[in-house]
């Protein structure tokens, strides 16, 4: 189950077959010692947990509970005072016993963490020269899209959302509506002077908009869109 499960969560982010030991040699972890909460996406149950190290690409909580491999959650960035609520998508990737008691829990992110959001954890402190260091560069758009929330059923709705900006793995959404962290969508992206691309996402990214009721969404491609595809949308 845990391996299924994995495989999913490799082809959602995108991370092909990088293994956690060459995710650590690239991304260097920082401690830190500061409180935060998690919930799994399965079931919603909510636990507080001490933030122990952290990189860009992964975290190691002390849990009060064992949460199995392969488990997904959501995992609520430190917020600074003020700042908008942050939500990314992780996977349980390691489980053991701590002597300190509870379970430390090694997790990987959807996605990897900015300079600013790894901040938040009391990590790297100064801005990195390369800035995101995504797999993908994400091209700034603007268009009006859809997306419909699933499993659902013919009498889903559609839901509106403006498109930010685009990668072949993925899409940045400016949404009225809060979707969480482990949602799959089925989004429609306008094409111009033809049909819309409809591609199925997963939510891995979740912050408030400040001075506003939205909410910015980080999305997932299911697949990576060619080449033909991507320059057709911008």
């Amino acid at each position: 189950m845990f391996e299924r499960t994995r495989s999913l969560f490799r082809s959602l982010t995108g991370s092909g077959g990088t293994t956690e030991v060459e995710d650590r040699r690239r991304h260097p972890r920082y401690d830190t010692d500061v409180l935060t909460s998690f919930r799994t996406v399965s079931e919603g149950i909510p636990y507080t947990a001490r933030v122990r190290n952290v990189s860009r690409s992964g975290v190691n909580l002390l849990s009060p509970e064992e949460i199995p491999q392969g488990t997904m959650i959501r995992l609520d960035l430190p917020q600074r005072r003020g700042g908008p609520h942050i939500t990314v998508l992780a996977c349980v990737m390691n489980v053991r016993d701590d002597s300190n008691g509870g379970w430390s829990l090694g997790c990987m992110f959807s996605g990897e963490l900015t300079s600013e959001e790894l901040a938040l954890f009391g990590g790297e402190k100064k801005k990195s020269p390369v800035g995101d260091l995504r797999t993908w560069v994400r091209s700034p758009v603007r268009a009006k899209g859809t997306y419909r929330i699933l499993p659902g059923g013919d009498d889903q709705p559609e839901l509106e959302c403006d498109i930010v900006d685009l990668s072949p793995a993925g899409a940045g959404l400016r949404l009225t509506e809060k979707v969480e962290p482990g949602t799959a969508i089925s989004l429609s992206i306008p094409k111009p002077d033809s049909q819309p691309i409809r591609i199925l996402a997963c939510v891995v990214y979740l912050s408030e908009i400040e001075d506003s009721q939205d909410w910015g969404a980080g999305v997932n491609f299911i697949r990576e869109l060619s080449n033909r595809e991507l320059i057709g949308l911008m």
